[in-house]
């Protein structure tokens, strides 16, 4: 629960765990054998139902709300659900605008959910007084034996680890993917080492 600085009873003792961000509560409860996070107010009013894998404070009165796909969605601090759950990852807010990670590219949000800058770089930087700095990935070209473009792709880095395999690497996260440059597991890899006797050690967040 929740006392203030009276010792008053502010919300009640019905919670597994609360992170209070100014008159807001992140609250969680579990449920078998999982957390479930909501939001709430400190009248103890619901504002975003407890079913979700994890809710963060991002400032700007923004909260990132991620489901049990992984996804992550931008929700006001009255609980109004304001971009759809296709975010990777989200930054905090700096001068009303956030980072977001879709798969190995980073993009710019407004505060209102506006796609500033599509999420197509390698590197978005904000810096204290607004300004925004972007970076493109390095384009790798792809040539066959007779010297022919045949596919070209951006990424830091690209190297052949296996028979058919690539190990693809943009802003440090990881995908493996074939040599028509289609990923083979729906996740990305925070490191990913070479194969020894066919298994590989990886690592994820």
């Amino acid at each position: 629960g929740c006392l203030n600085t009276s010792g008053k009873e502010i919300l009640p003792f019905q919670y597994d765990g609360i992170k209070v961000f100014l008159l807001r509560a992140i609250v969680f409860t579990r449920t078998g054998n999982q957390f479930m996070y909501g939001l709430i107010d400190l009248n103890n009013k619901t504002l975003i139902p407890q079913q979700y894998k994890n809710i963060y404070s991002i400032g700007s009165l923004r909260y990132a709300v991620e489901n049990f796909e992984n996804k992550m969605a931008l929700f006001t601090e009255n609980g109004a659900q304001i971009t759809p759950f296709t975010i990777d990852s989200i930054s905090s807010f700096k001068k009303n605008y956030a980072v977001i990670h879709q798969g190995l590219r980073q993009g710019l949000i407004d505060r209102e959910g506006n796609i500033k800058m599509e999420p197509t770089y390698r590197e978005i930087r904000v810096d204290d007084d607004g300004s925004v700095h972007a970076r493109q990935t390095d384009e790798w070209i792809f040539l066959n034996g007779q010297n022919n473009l045949y596919q070209n792709k951006r990424a830091d880095t690209i190297v052949a680890i296996g028979k058919g395999l690539l190990h693809v690497t943009t802003s440090g996260v990881t995908q493996i993917e074939d040599y028509t440059l289609k990923p083979l597991y729906p996740t990305t890899f925070s490191t990913f080492g070479n194969f020894s006797q066919g298994k590989a050690i990886f690592s994820v967040d």
